[in-house]
C-alpha cells in the first residue's frame, strides 16, 4: 500500500514536476524501513534498485506445510 500510494502522489505531482514520474521513493522508503535505518533524517534520493533474486518458492511452502502440520498437531494433543 505504500509503494501505491507514495507512486500514485509522484504521479499526480508529476504532472507539474516531471522529474518525479521516474522515481521509486516508494520501494526506496520500504527497503530502509525493512533494514530498521528509517529515521526522519533519511535523505531520499527517489532512486531504487532491487534485487532480481528468485524467492525459494519450494522452501517457502515447506516451513508452511511445516508450521501446518505442527498446528494439527498441538490440536489433536489438546483434544486428547
Amino acid at each position: 500500500m505504500l509503494e501505491r500510494d507514495v507512486g500514485n502522489l509522484a504521479a499526480y505531482f508529476g504532472r507539474f514536476a516531471p522529474e518525479l514520474l521516474a522515481t521509486s521513493y516508494g520501494k526506496e522508503i520500504w527497503y530502509i524501513y525493512e533494514s530498521g535505518n528509517l529515521t526522519p533524517e533519511v535523505k531520499l534520493t527517489g532512486h531504487f534498485k532491487g534485487s532480481n533474486k528468485q524467492a525459494d518458492l519450494d522452501g517457502i511452502m515447506r516451513e508452511i506445510d511445516d508450521a501446518r502440520e505442527d498446528a494439527i498437531r498441538r490440536k489433536q494433543e489438546r483434544e486428547r
